[in-house]
């Protein structure tokens, strides 16, 4: 009969070990999907807001800041037209067209009001005692940061205006 004992005692320990296994596998199983779902929720939520600051930010009115030119000009003050796009400010700083010589020069602001002489000097090669860039003229341009530059006797010629 002792045997017998054992055998119970080892058959009801089997079962429960195997009992307590299976209780702790599905608990464990169902606290982790549900926080995933939670959050994917959240994540689909920050993107639908995204996209809608993004709708608000299109859209460029021509002739205002960082706005194409209309005509050459812009509108507003403190704007100017640097090639086709309306700035603020002077970004050539002391570079400008004297209107009195017909050419870029310091201590002047803005453009050829004619346009035939764009203001900006783009990126020719401007190094200074250098053969002159076809584009260069005696009229010259100006660079951001304010220099003027221009074309004489066939060199390139650099004057620093400043901002």
């Amino acid at each position: 009969m002792v045997e017998a004992a054992e055998d119970d005692d080892e058959a009801s320990g089997a079962s429960s070990d195997t009992a307590d296994e299976v209780g702790d596998d599905t608990t464990g199983d169902t606290e982790d999907s549900s926080s995933e779902e939670g959050s994917s929720e959240e994540s689909t939520e920050d993107s639908e807001s995204s996209e809608d600051t993004t709708e608000e930010t299109q859209g460029c009115e021509p002739g205002t800041a960082d706005c194409p030119c209309v005509d050459g000009m812009c509108e507003g003050e403190g704007l100017i037209c640097v090639d086709g796009t309306c700035l603020m400010g002077e970004p050539y700083g002391q570079c400008g067209w004297d209107p009195r010589e017909s050419y870029y020069d310091c201590g002047f602001t803005g453009a050829d009001p004619s346009n035939q002489f764009p203001i900006d000097c783009g990126d020719l090669p401007l190094v200074p005692g250098s053969p002159c860039p076809p584009e260069l003229t005696f009229e010259g341009c100006c660079t951001v940061g304010g220099d003027s530059y221009w074309c004489q006797e066939e060199k390139v010629e650099r004057k620093v205006c400043g901002l």
